[in-house]
C-alpha cells in the first residue's frame, strides 16, 4: 500500500467536500477567509483523484500476468470498487429527492445514473457521480488493451492522447461535468489526468530519488498558482495546470515515502481509505444540514457558534465516512474479492 497516496486521497475528498459546503458557510456569514479561499478551489480534488486513479489502475494491471484469470480479477475488482460504494448512496439520494424534491425526477436520467453512463451533472441523481463516469471509461480503456505488451499499450495511450489534444484544441471550454456530446466525453481532457498517473507509475522507480521531493513540490505549487491566476476551470487549460499540479504532488508524495522523510500516519491512511465514501456521501449530509434547519439555526447564533457548528458538522461527516467504510463498504469489498468464479469441487463422502 502506498501510504502517502492514501493521504492525498483524504485531502482530495476533503477539498471537494469543503467546496460544496462553502455556499452554506457563506450563507451563515462564516468569517474565516482562509477557509473560504481554500474551499473555493476544492474542485481541484477531482484532478487529484483522476491522477491517483491512473496510478492505481496501472499498478493493478500493467505488470500482472496477461491471462484470462488476471483479466477477470481486474474487471471484478474495478467494477466492485466503483459500484459497491456508489449504489448505497445512489439509493439514499433517490430517497431524499423523493421526500423533498419529487418533481426533480422528471429531469433526471435514472438508468444512466445507475450505471454511470453519463457525465452530465444535470441528469444525475447523485451529482458528484459525474467523475465516476470517467473512471468507468478509463477502466474500459485499460480492459480493452489488457493483453497488450507495454510498448503497444504505450502506443494506444499516445494515440488517444493525440485525439484528446485535437478535440481539446477545437473545444477549449469543455466542462467535463456537463457534457452532452459523446465524442467530447470520450476524448475529454480529463482523460489526460488518468494518463498522468500512468506515467508516474511507469517511471516510479526513477521518481523515488530525493531530488523529486523538491522538483515535484515546486512544480505542484507553480502549476497550481498558474491555475488559480488564470482561473483554469475548463478544458485543456485545467488539465495542464491543476492536472500537472496533481501529478507533481503525487511524485512528491511517492518520493517522500521512498525516502522515509515523511510517511502518512494511521489517521491519514484511515481517512484515505474512507475517501470514496466521503466523496459520495457529503452532498447528502449537506442537503440534510440545510433541510433539517440546522443551517438556519446556526445563522442566528453568535459568530463563535457558527464557526464551531461548522467545524462539528465537518468532523461528523468525516467520522461517518470512516465508520461507513469500516463496517459496510470494506466488508462488501472483501466479500466480492473473496468470491471465486470457479465452481467449488464437491467432495465425495
Amino acid at each position: 500500500m502506498f501510504k502517502n497516496i492514501q493521504m492525498l486521497r483524504a485531502c482530495a475528498a476533503t477539498l471537494v467536500f469543503l467546496l460544496h459546503f462553502l455556499p452554506h458557510y457563506q450563507a451563515m456569514n462564516g468569517s474565516i477567509e482562509l477557509f473560504k479561499a481554500i474551499s473555493a478551489w476544492g474542485f481541484t480534488g477531482v484532478d487529484v483523484f483522476f491522477v491517483i486513479s491512473g496510478f492505481v489502475i496501472a499498478h493493478t494491471s500493467i505488470n500482472k500476468p496477461k491471462n484470462k484469470q488476471s483479466f477477470l480479477t481486474f474487471i471484478k475488482h474495478r467494477l466492485s470498487r466503483i459500484y459497491l460504494g456508489y449504489w448505497p448512496f445512489l439509493l439514499l439520494a433517490s430517497v431524499l429527492i423523493y421526500l423533498y424534491q419529487p418533481t426533480k425526477f422528471n429531469s433526471l436520467d435514472i438508468v444512466n445514473s445507475i450505471f454511470l453512463t453519463t457525465s452530465n451533472i444535470n441528469q444525475l441523481i447523485l451529482p458528484v457521480s459525474w467523475t465516476l463516469s470517467y473512471e468507468l471509461m478509463f477502466y474500459v480503456i485499460f480492459s480493452s488493451v489488457f493483453f497488450l505488451r507495454l510498448k503497444y499499450f504505450s502506443l494506444v495511450l499516445i494515440s488517444i492522447t493525440c485525439l484528446v489534444l485535437l478535440n481539446g484544441y477545437y473545444h477549449p471550454t469543455i466542462d467535463p461535468s456537463n457534457i452532452t456530446n459523446h465524442m467530447d466525453f470520450i476524448f475529454s481532457p480529463a482523460l489526460l489526468e488518468f494518463f498522468f498517473g500512468v506515467l508516474v507509475y511507469v517511471y516510479r522507480k526513477q521518481l523515488k530519488q530525493n531530488k523529486f521531493i523538491y522538483i515535484g513540490g515546486v512544480c505542484g505549487l507553480l502549476f497550481c498558482t498558474f491555475g488559480v491566476y488564470f482561473d483554469a476551470k475548463l478544458g485543456l487549460f485545467r488539465t495542464f495546470t491543476f492536472g500537472i499540479s496533481a501529478m507533481s504532488f503525487l511524485v512528491t508524495a511517492l518520493a517522500l515515502e521512498a525516502s522515509k522523510k515523511a510517511v502518512a500516519g494511521k489517521l491519514f491512511i484511515s481517512n484515505g481509505n474512507a475517501s470514496y465514501t466521503l466523496y459520495l456521501c457529503h452532498l447528502l449530509w449537506i442537503q440534510l444540514f440545510f433541510v433539517s434547519g440546522v443551517r438556519d439555526f446556526l445563522s442566528n447564533q453568535p459568530q463563535v457558534i457558527i464557526e464551531l457548528g461548522s467545524l462539528c458538522f465537518i468532523l461528523m461527516v468525516l467520522l461517518f465516512s470512516h465508520l461507513f467504510y469500516l463496517f459496510i463498504e470494506a466488508p462488501l469489498y472483501k466479500t466480492v474479492r473473496d468470491f471465486s468464479w470457479k465452481k467449488t469441487a464437491i467432495q465425495k463422502p
